[in-house]
């Protein structure tokens, strides 16, 4: 990963972090691929987004990769769309980028 690269997609909002993700439901696996070159970090899930599944799959995976209690991760915005972005709280910048990405 270039240098700086994961500034698009993470922001150290002080309080909390801000997560700019793009992803793709219908998956064979739960997982984190990587950063994107638009700037997002893309995320495969199992559900449908049917429902709202894909959502709630997305953030009980994101609390079990980041390790904080599903209550600290939120959807702020991206309902309805492949790209979203997601608040946590609790957690640095450097813990979350490790984890998201190591």
């Amino acid at each position: 990963m270039a240098p700086g690269s994961e500034a698009a997609w993470l922001e150290d909002r002080g309080d909390h972090l801000r997560l700019r993700l793009k992803v793709q439901p219908r998956a064979r696996q739960d997982e984190v691929v990587g950063p994107t070159p638009e700037g997002f970090l893309k995320v495969r899930l199992t559900a449908a987004p049917v429902a709202g599944q894909a959502n709630r799959r997305l953030l009980k995976f994101l609390a079990r990769v980041l390790e904080v209690s599903a209550n600290r991760v939120e959807l702020v915005s991206g309902e309805k769309s492949h790209r979203k972005v997601v608040r946590v709280t609790g957690l640095s910048a450097e813990q979350g980028r490790a984890r998201l990405t190591g």
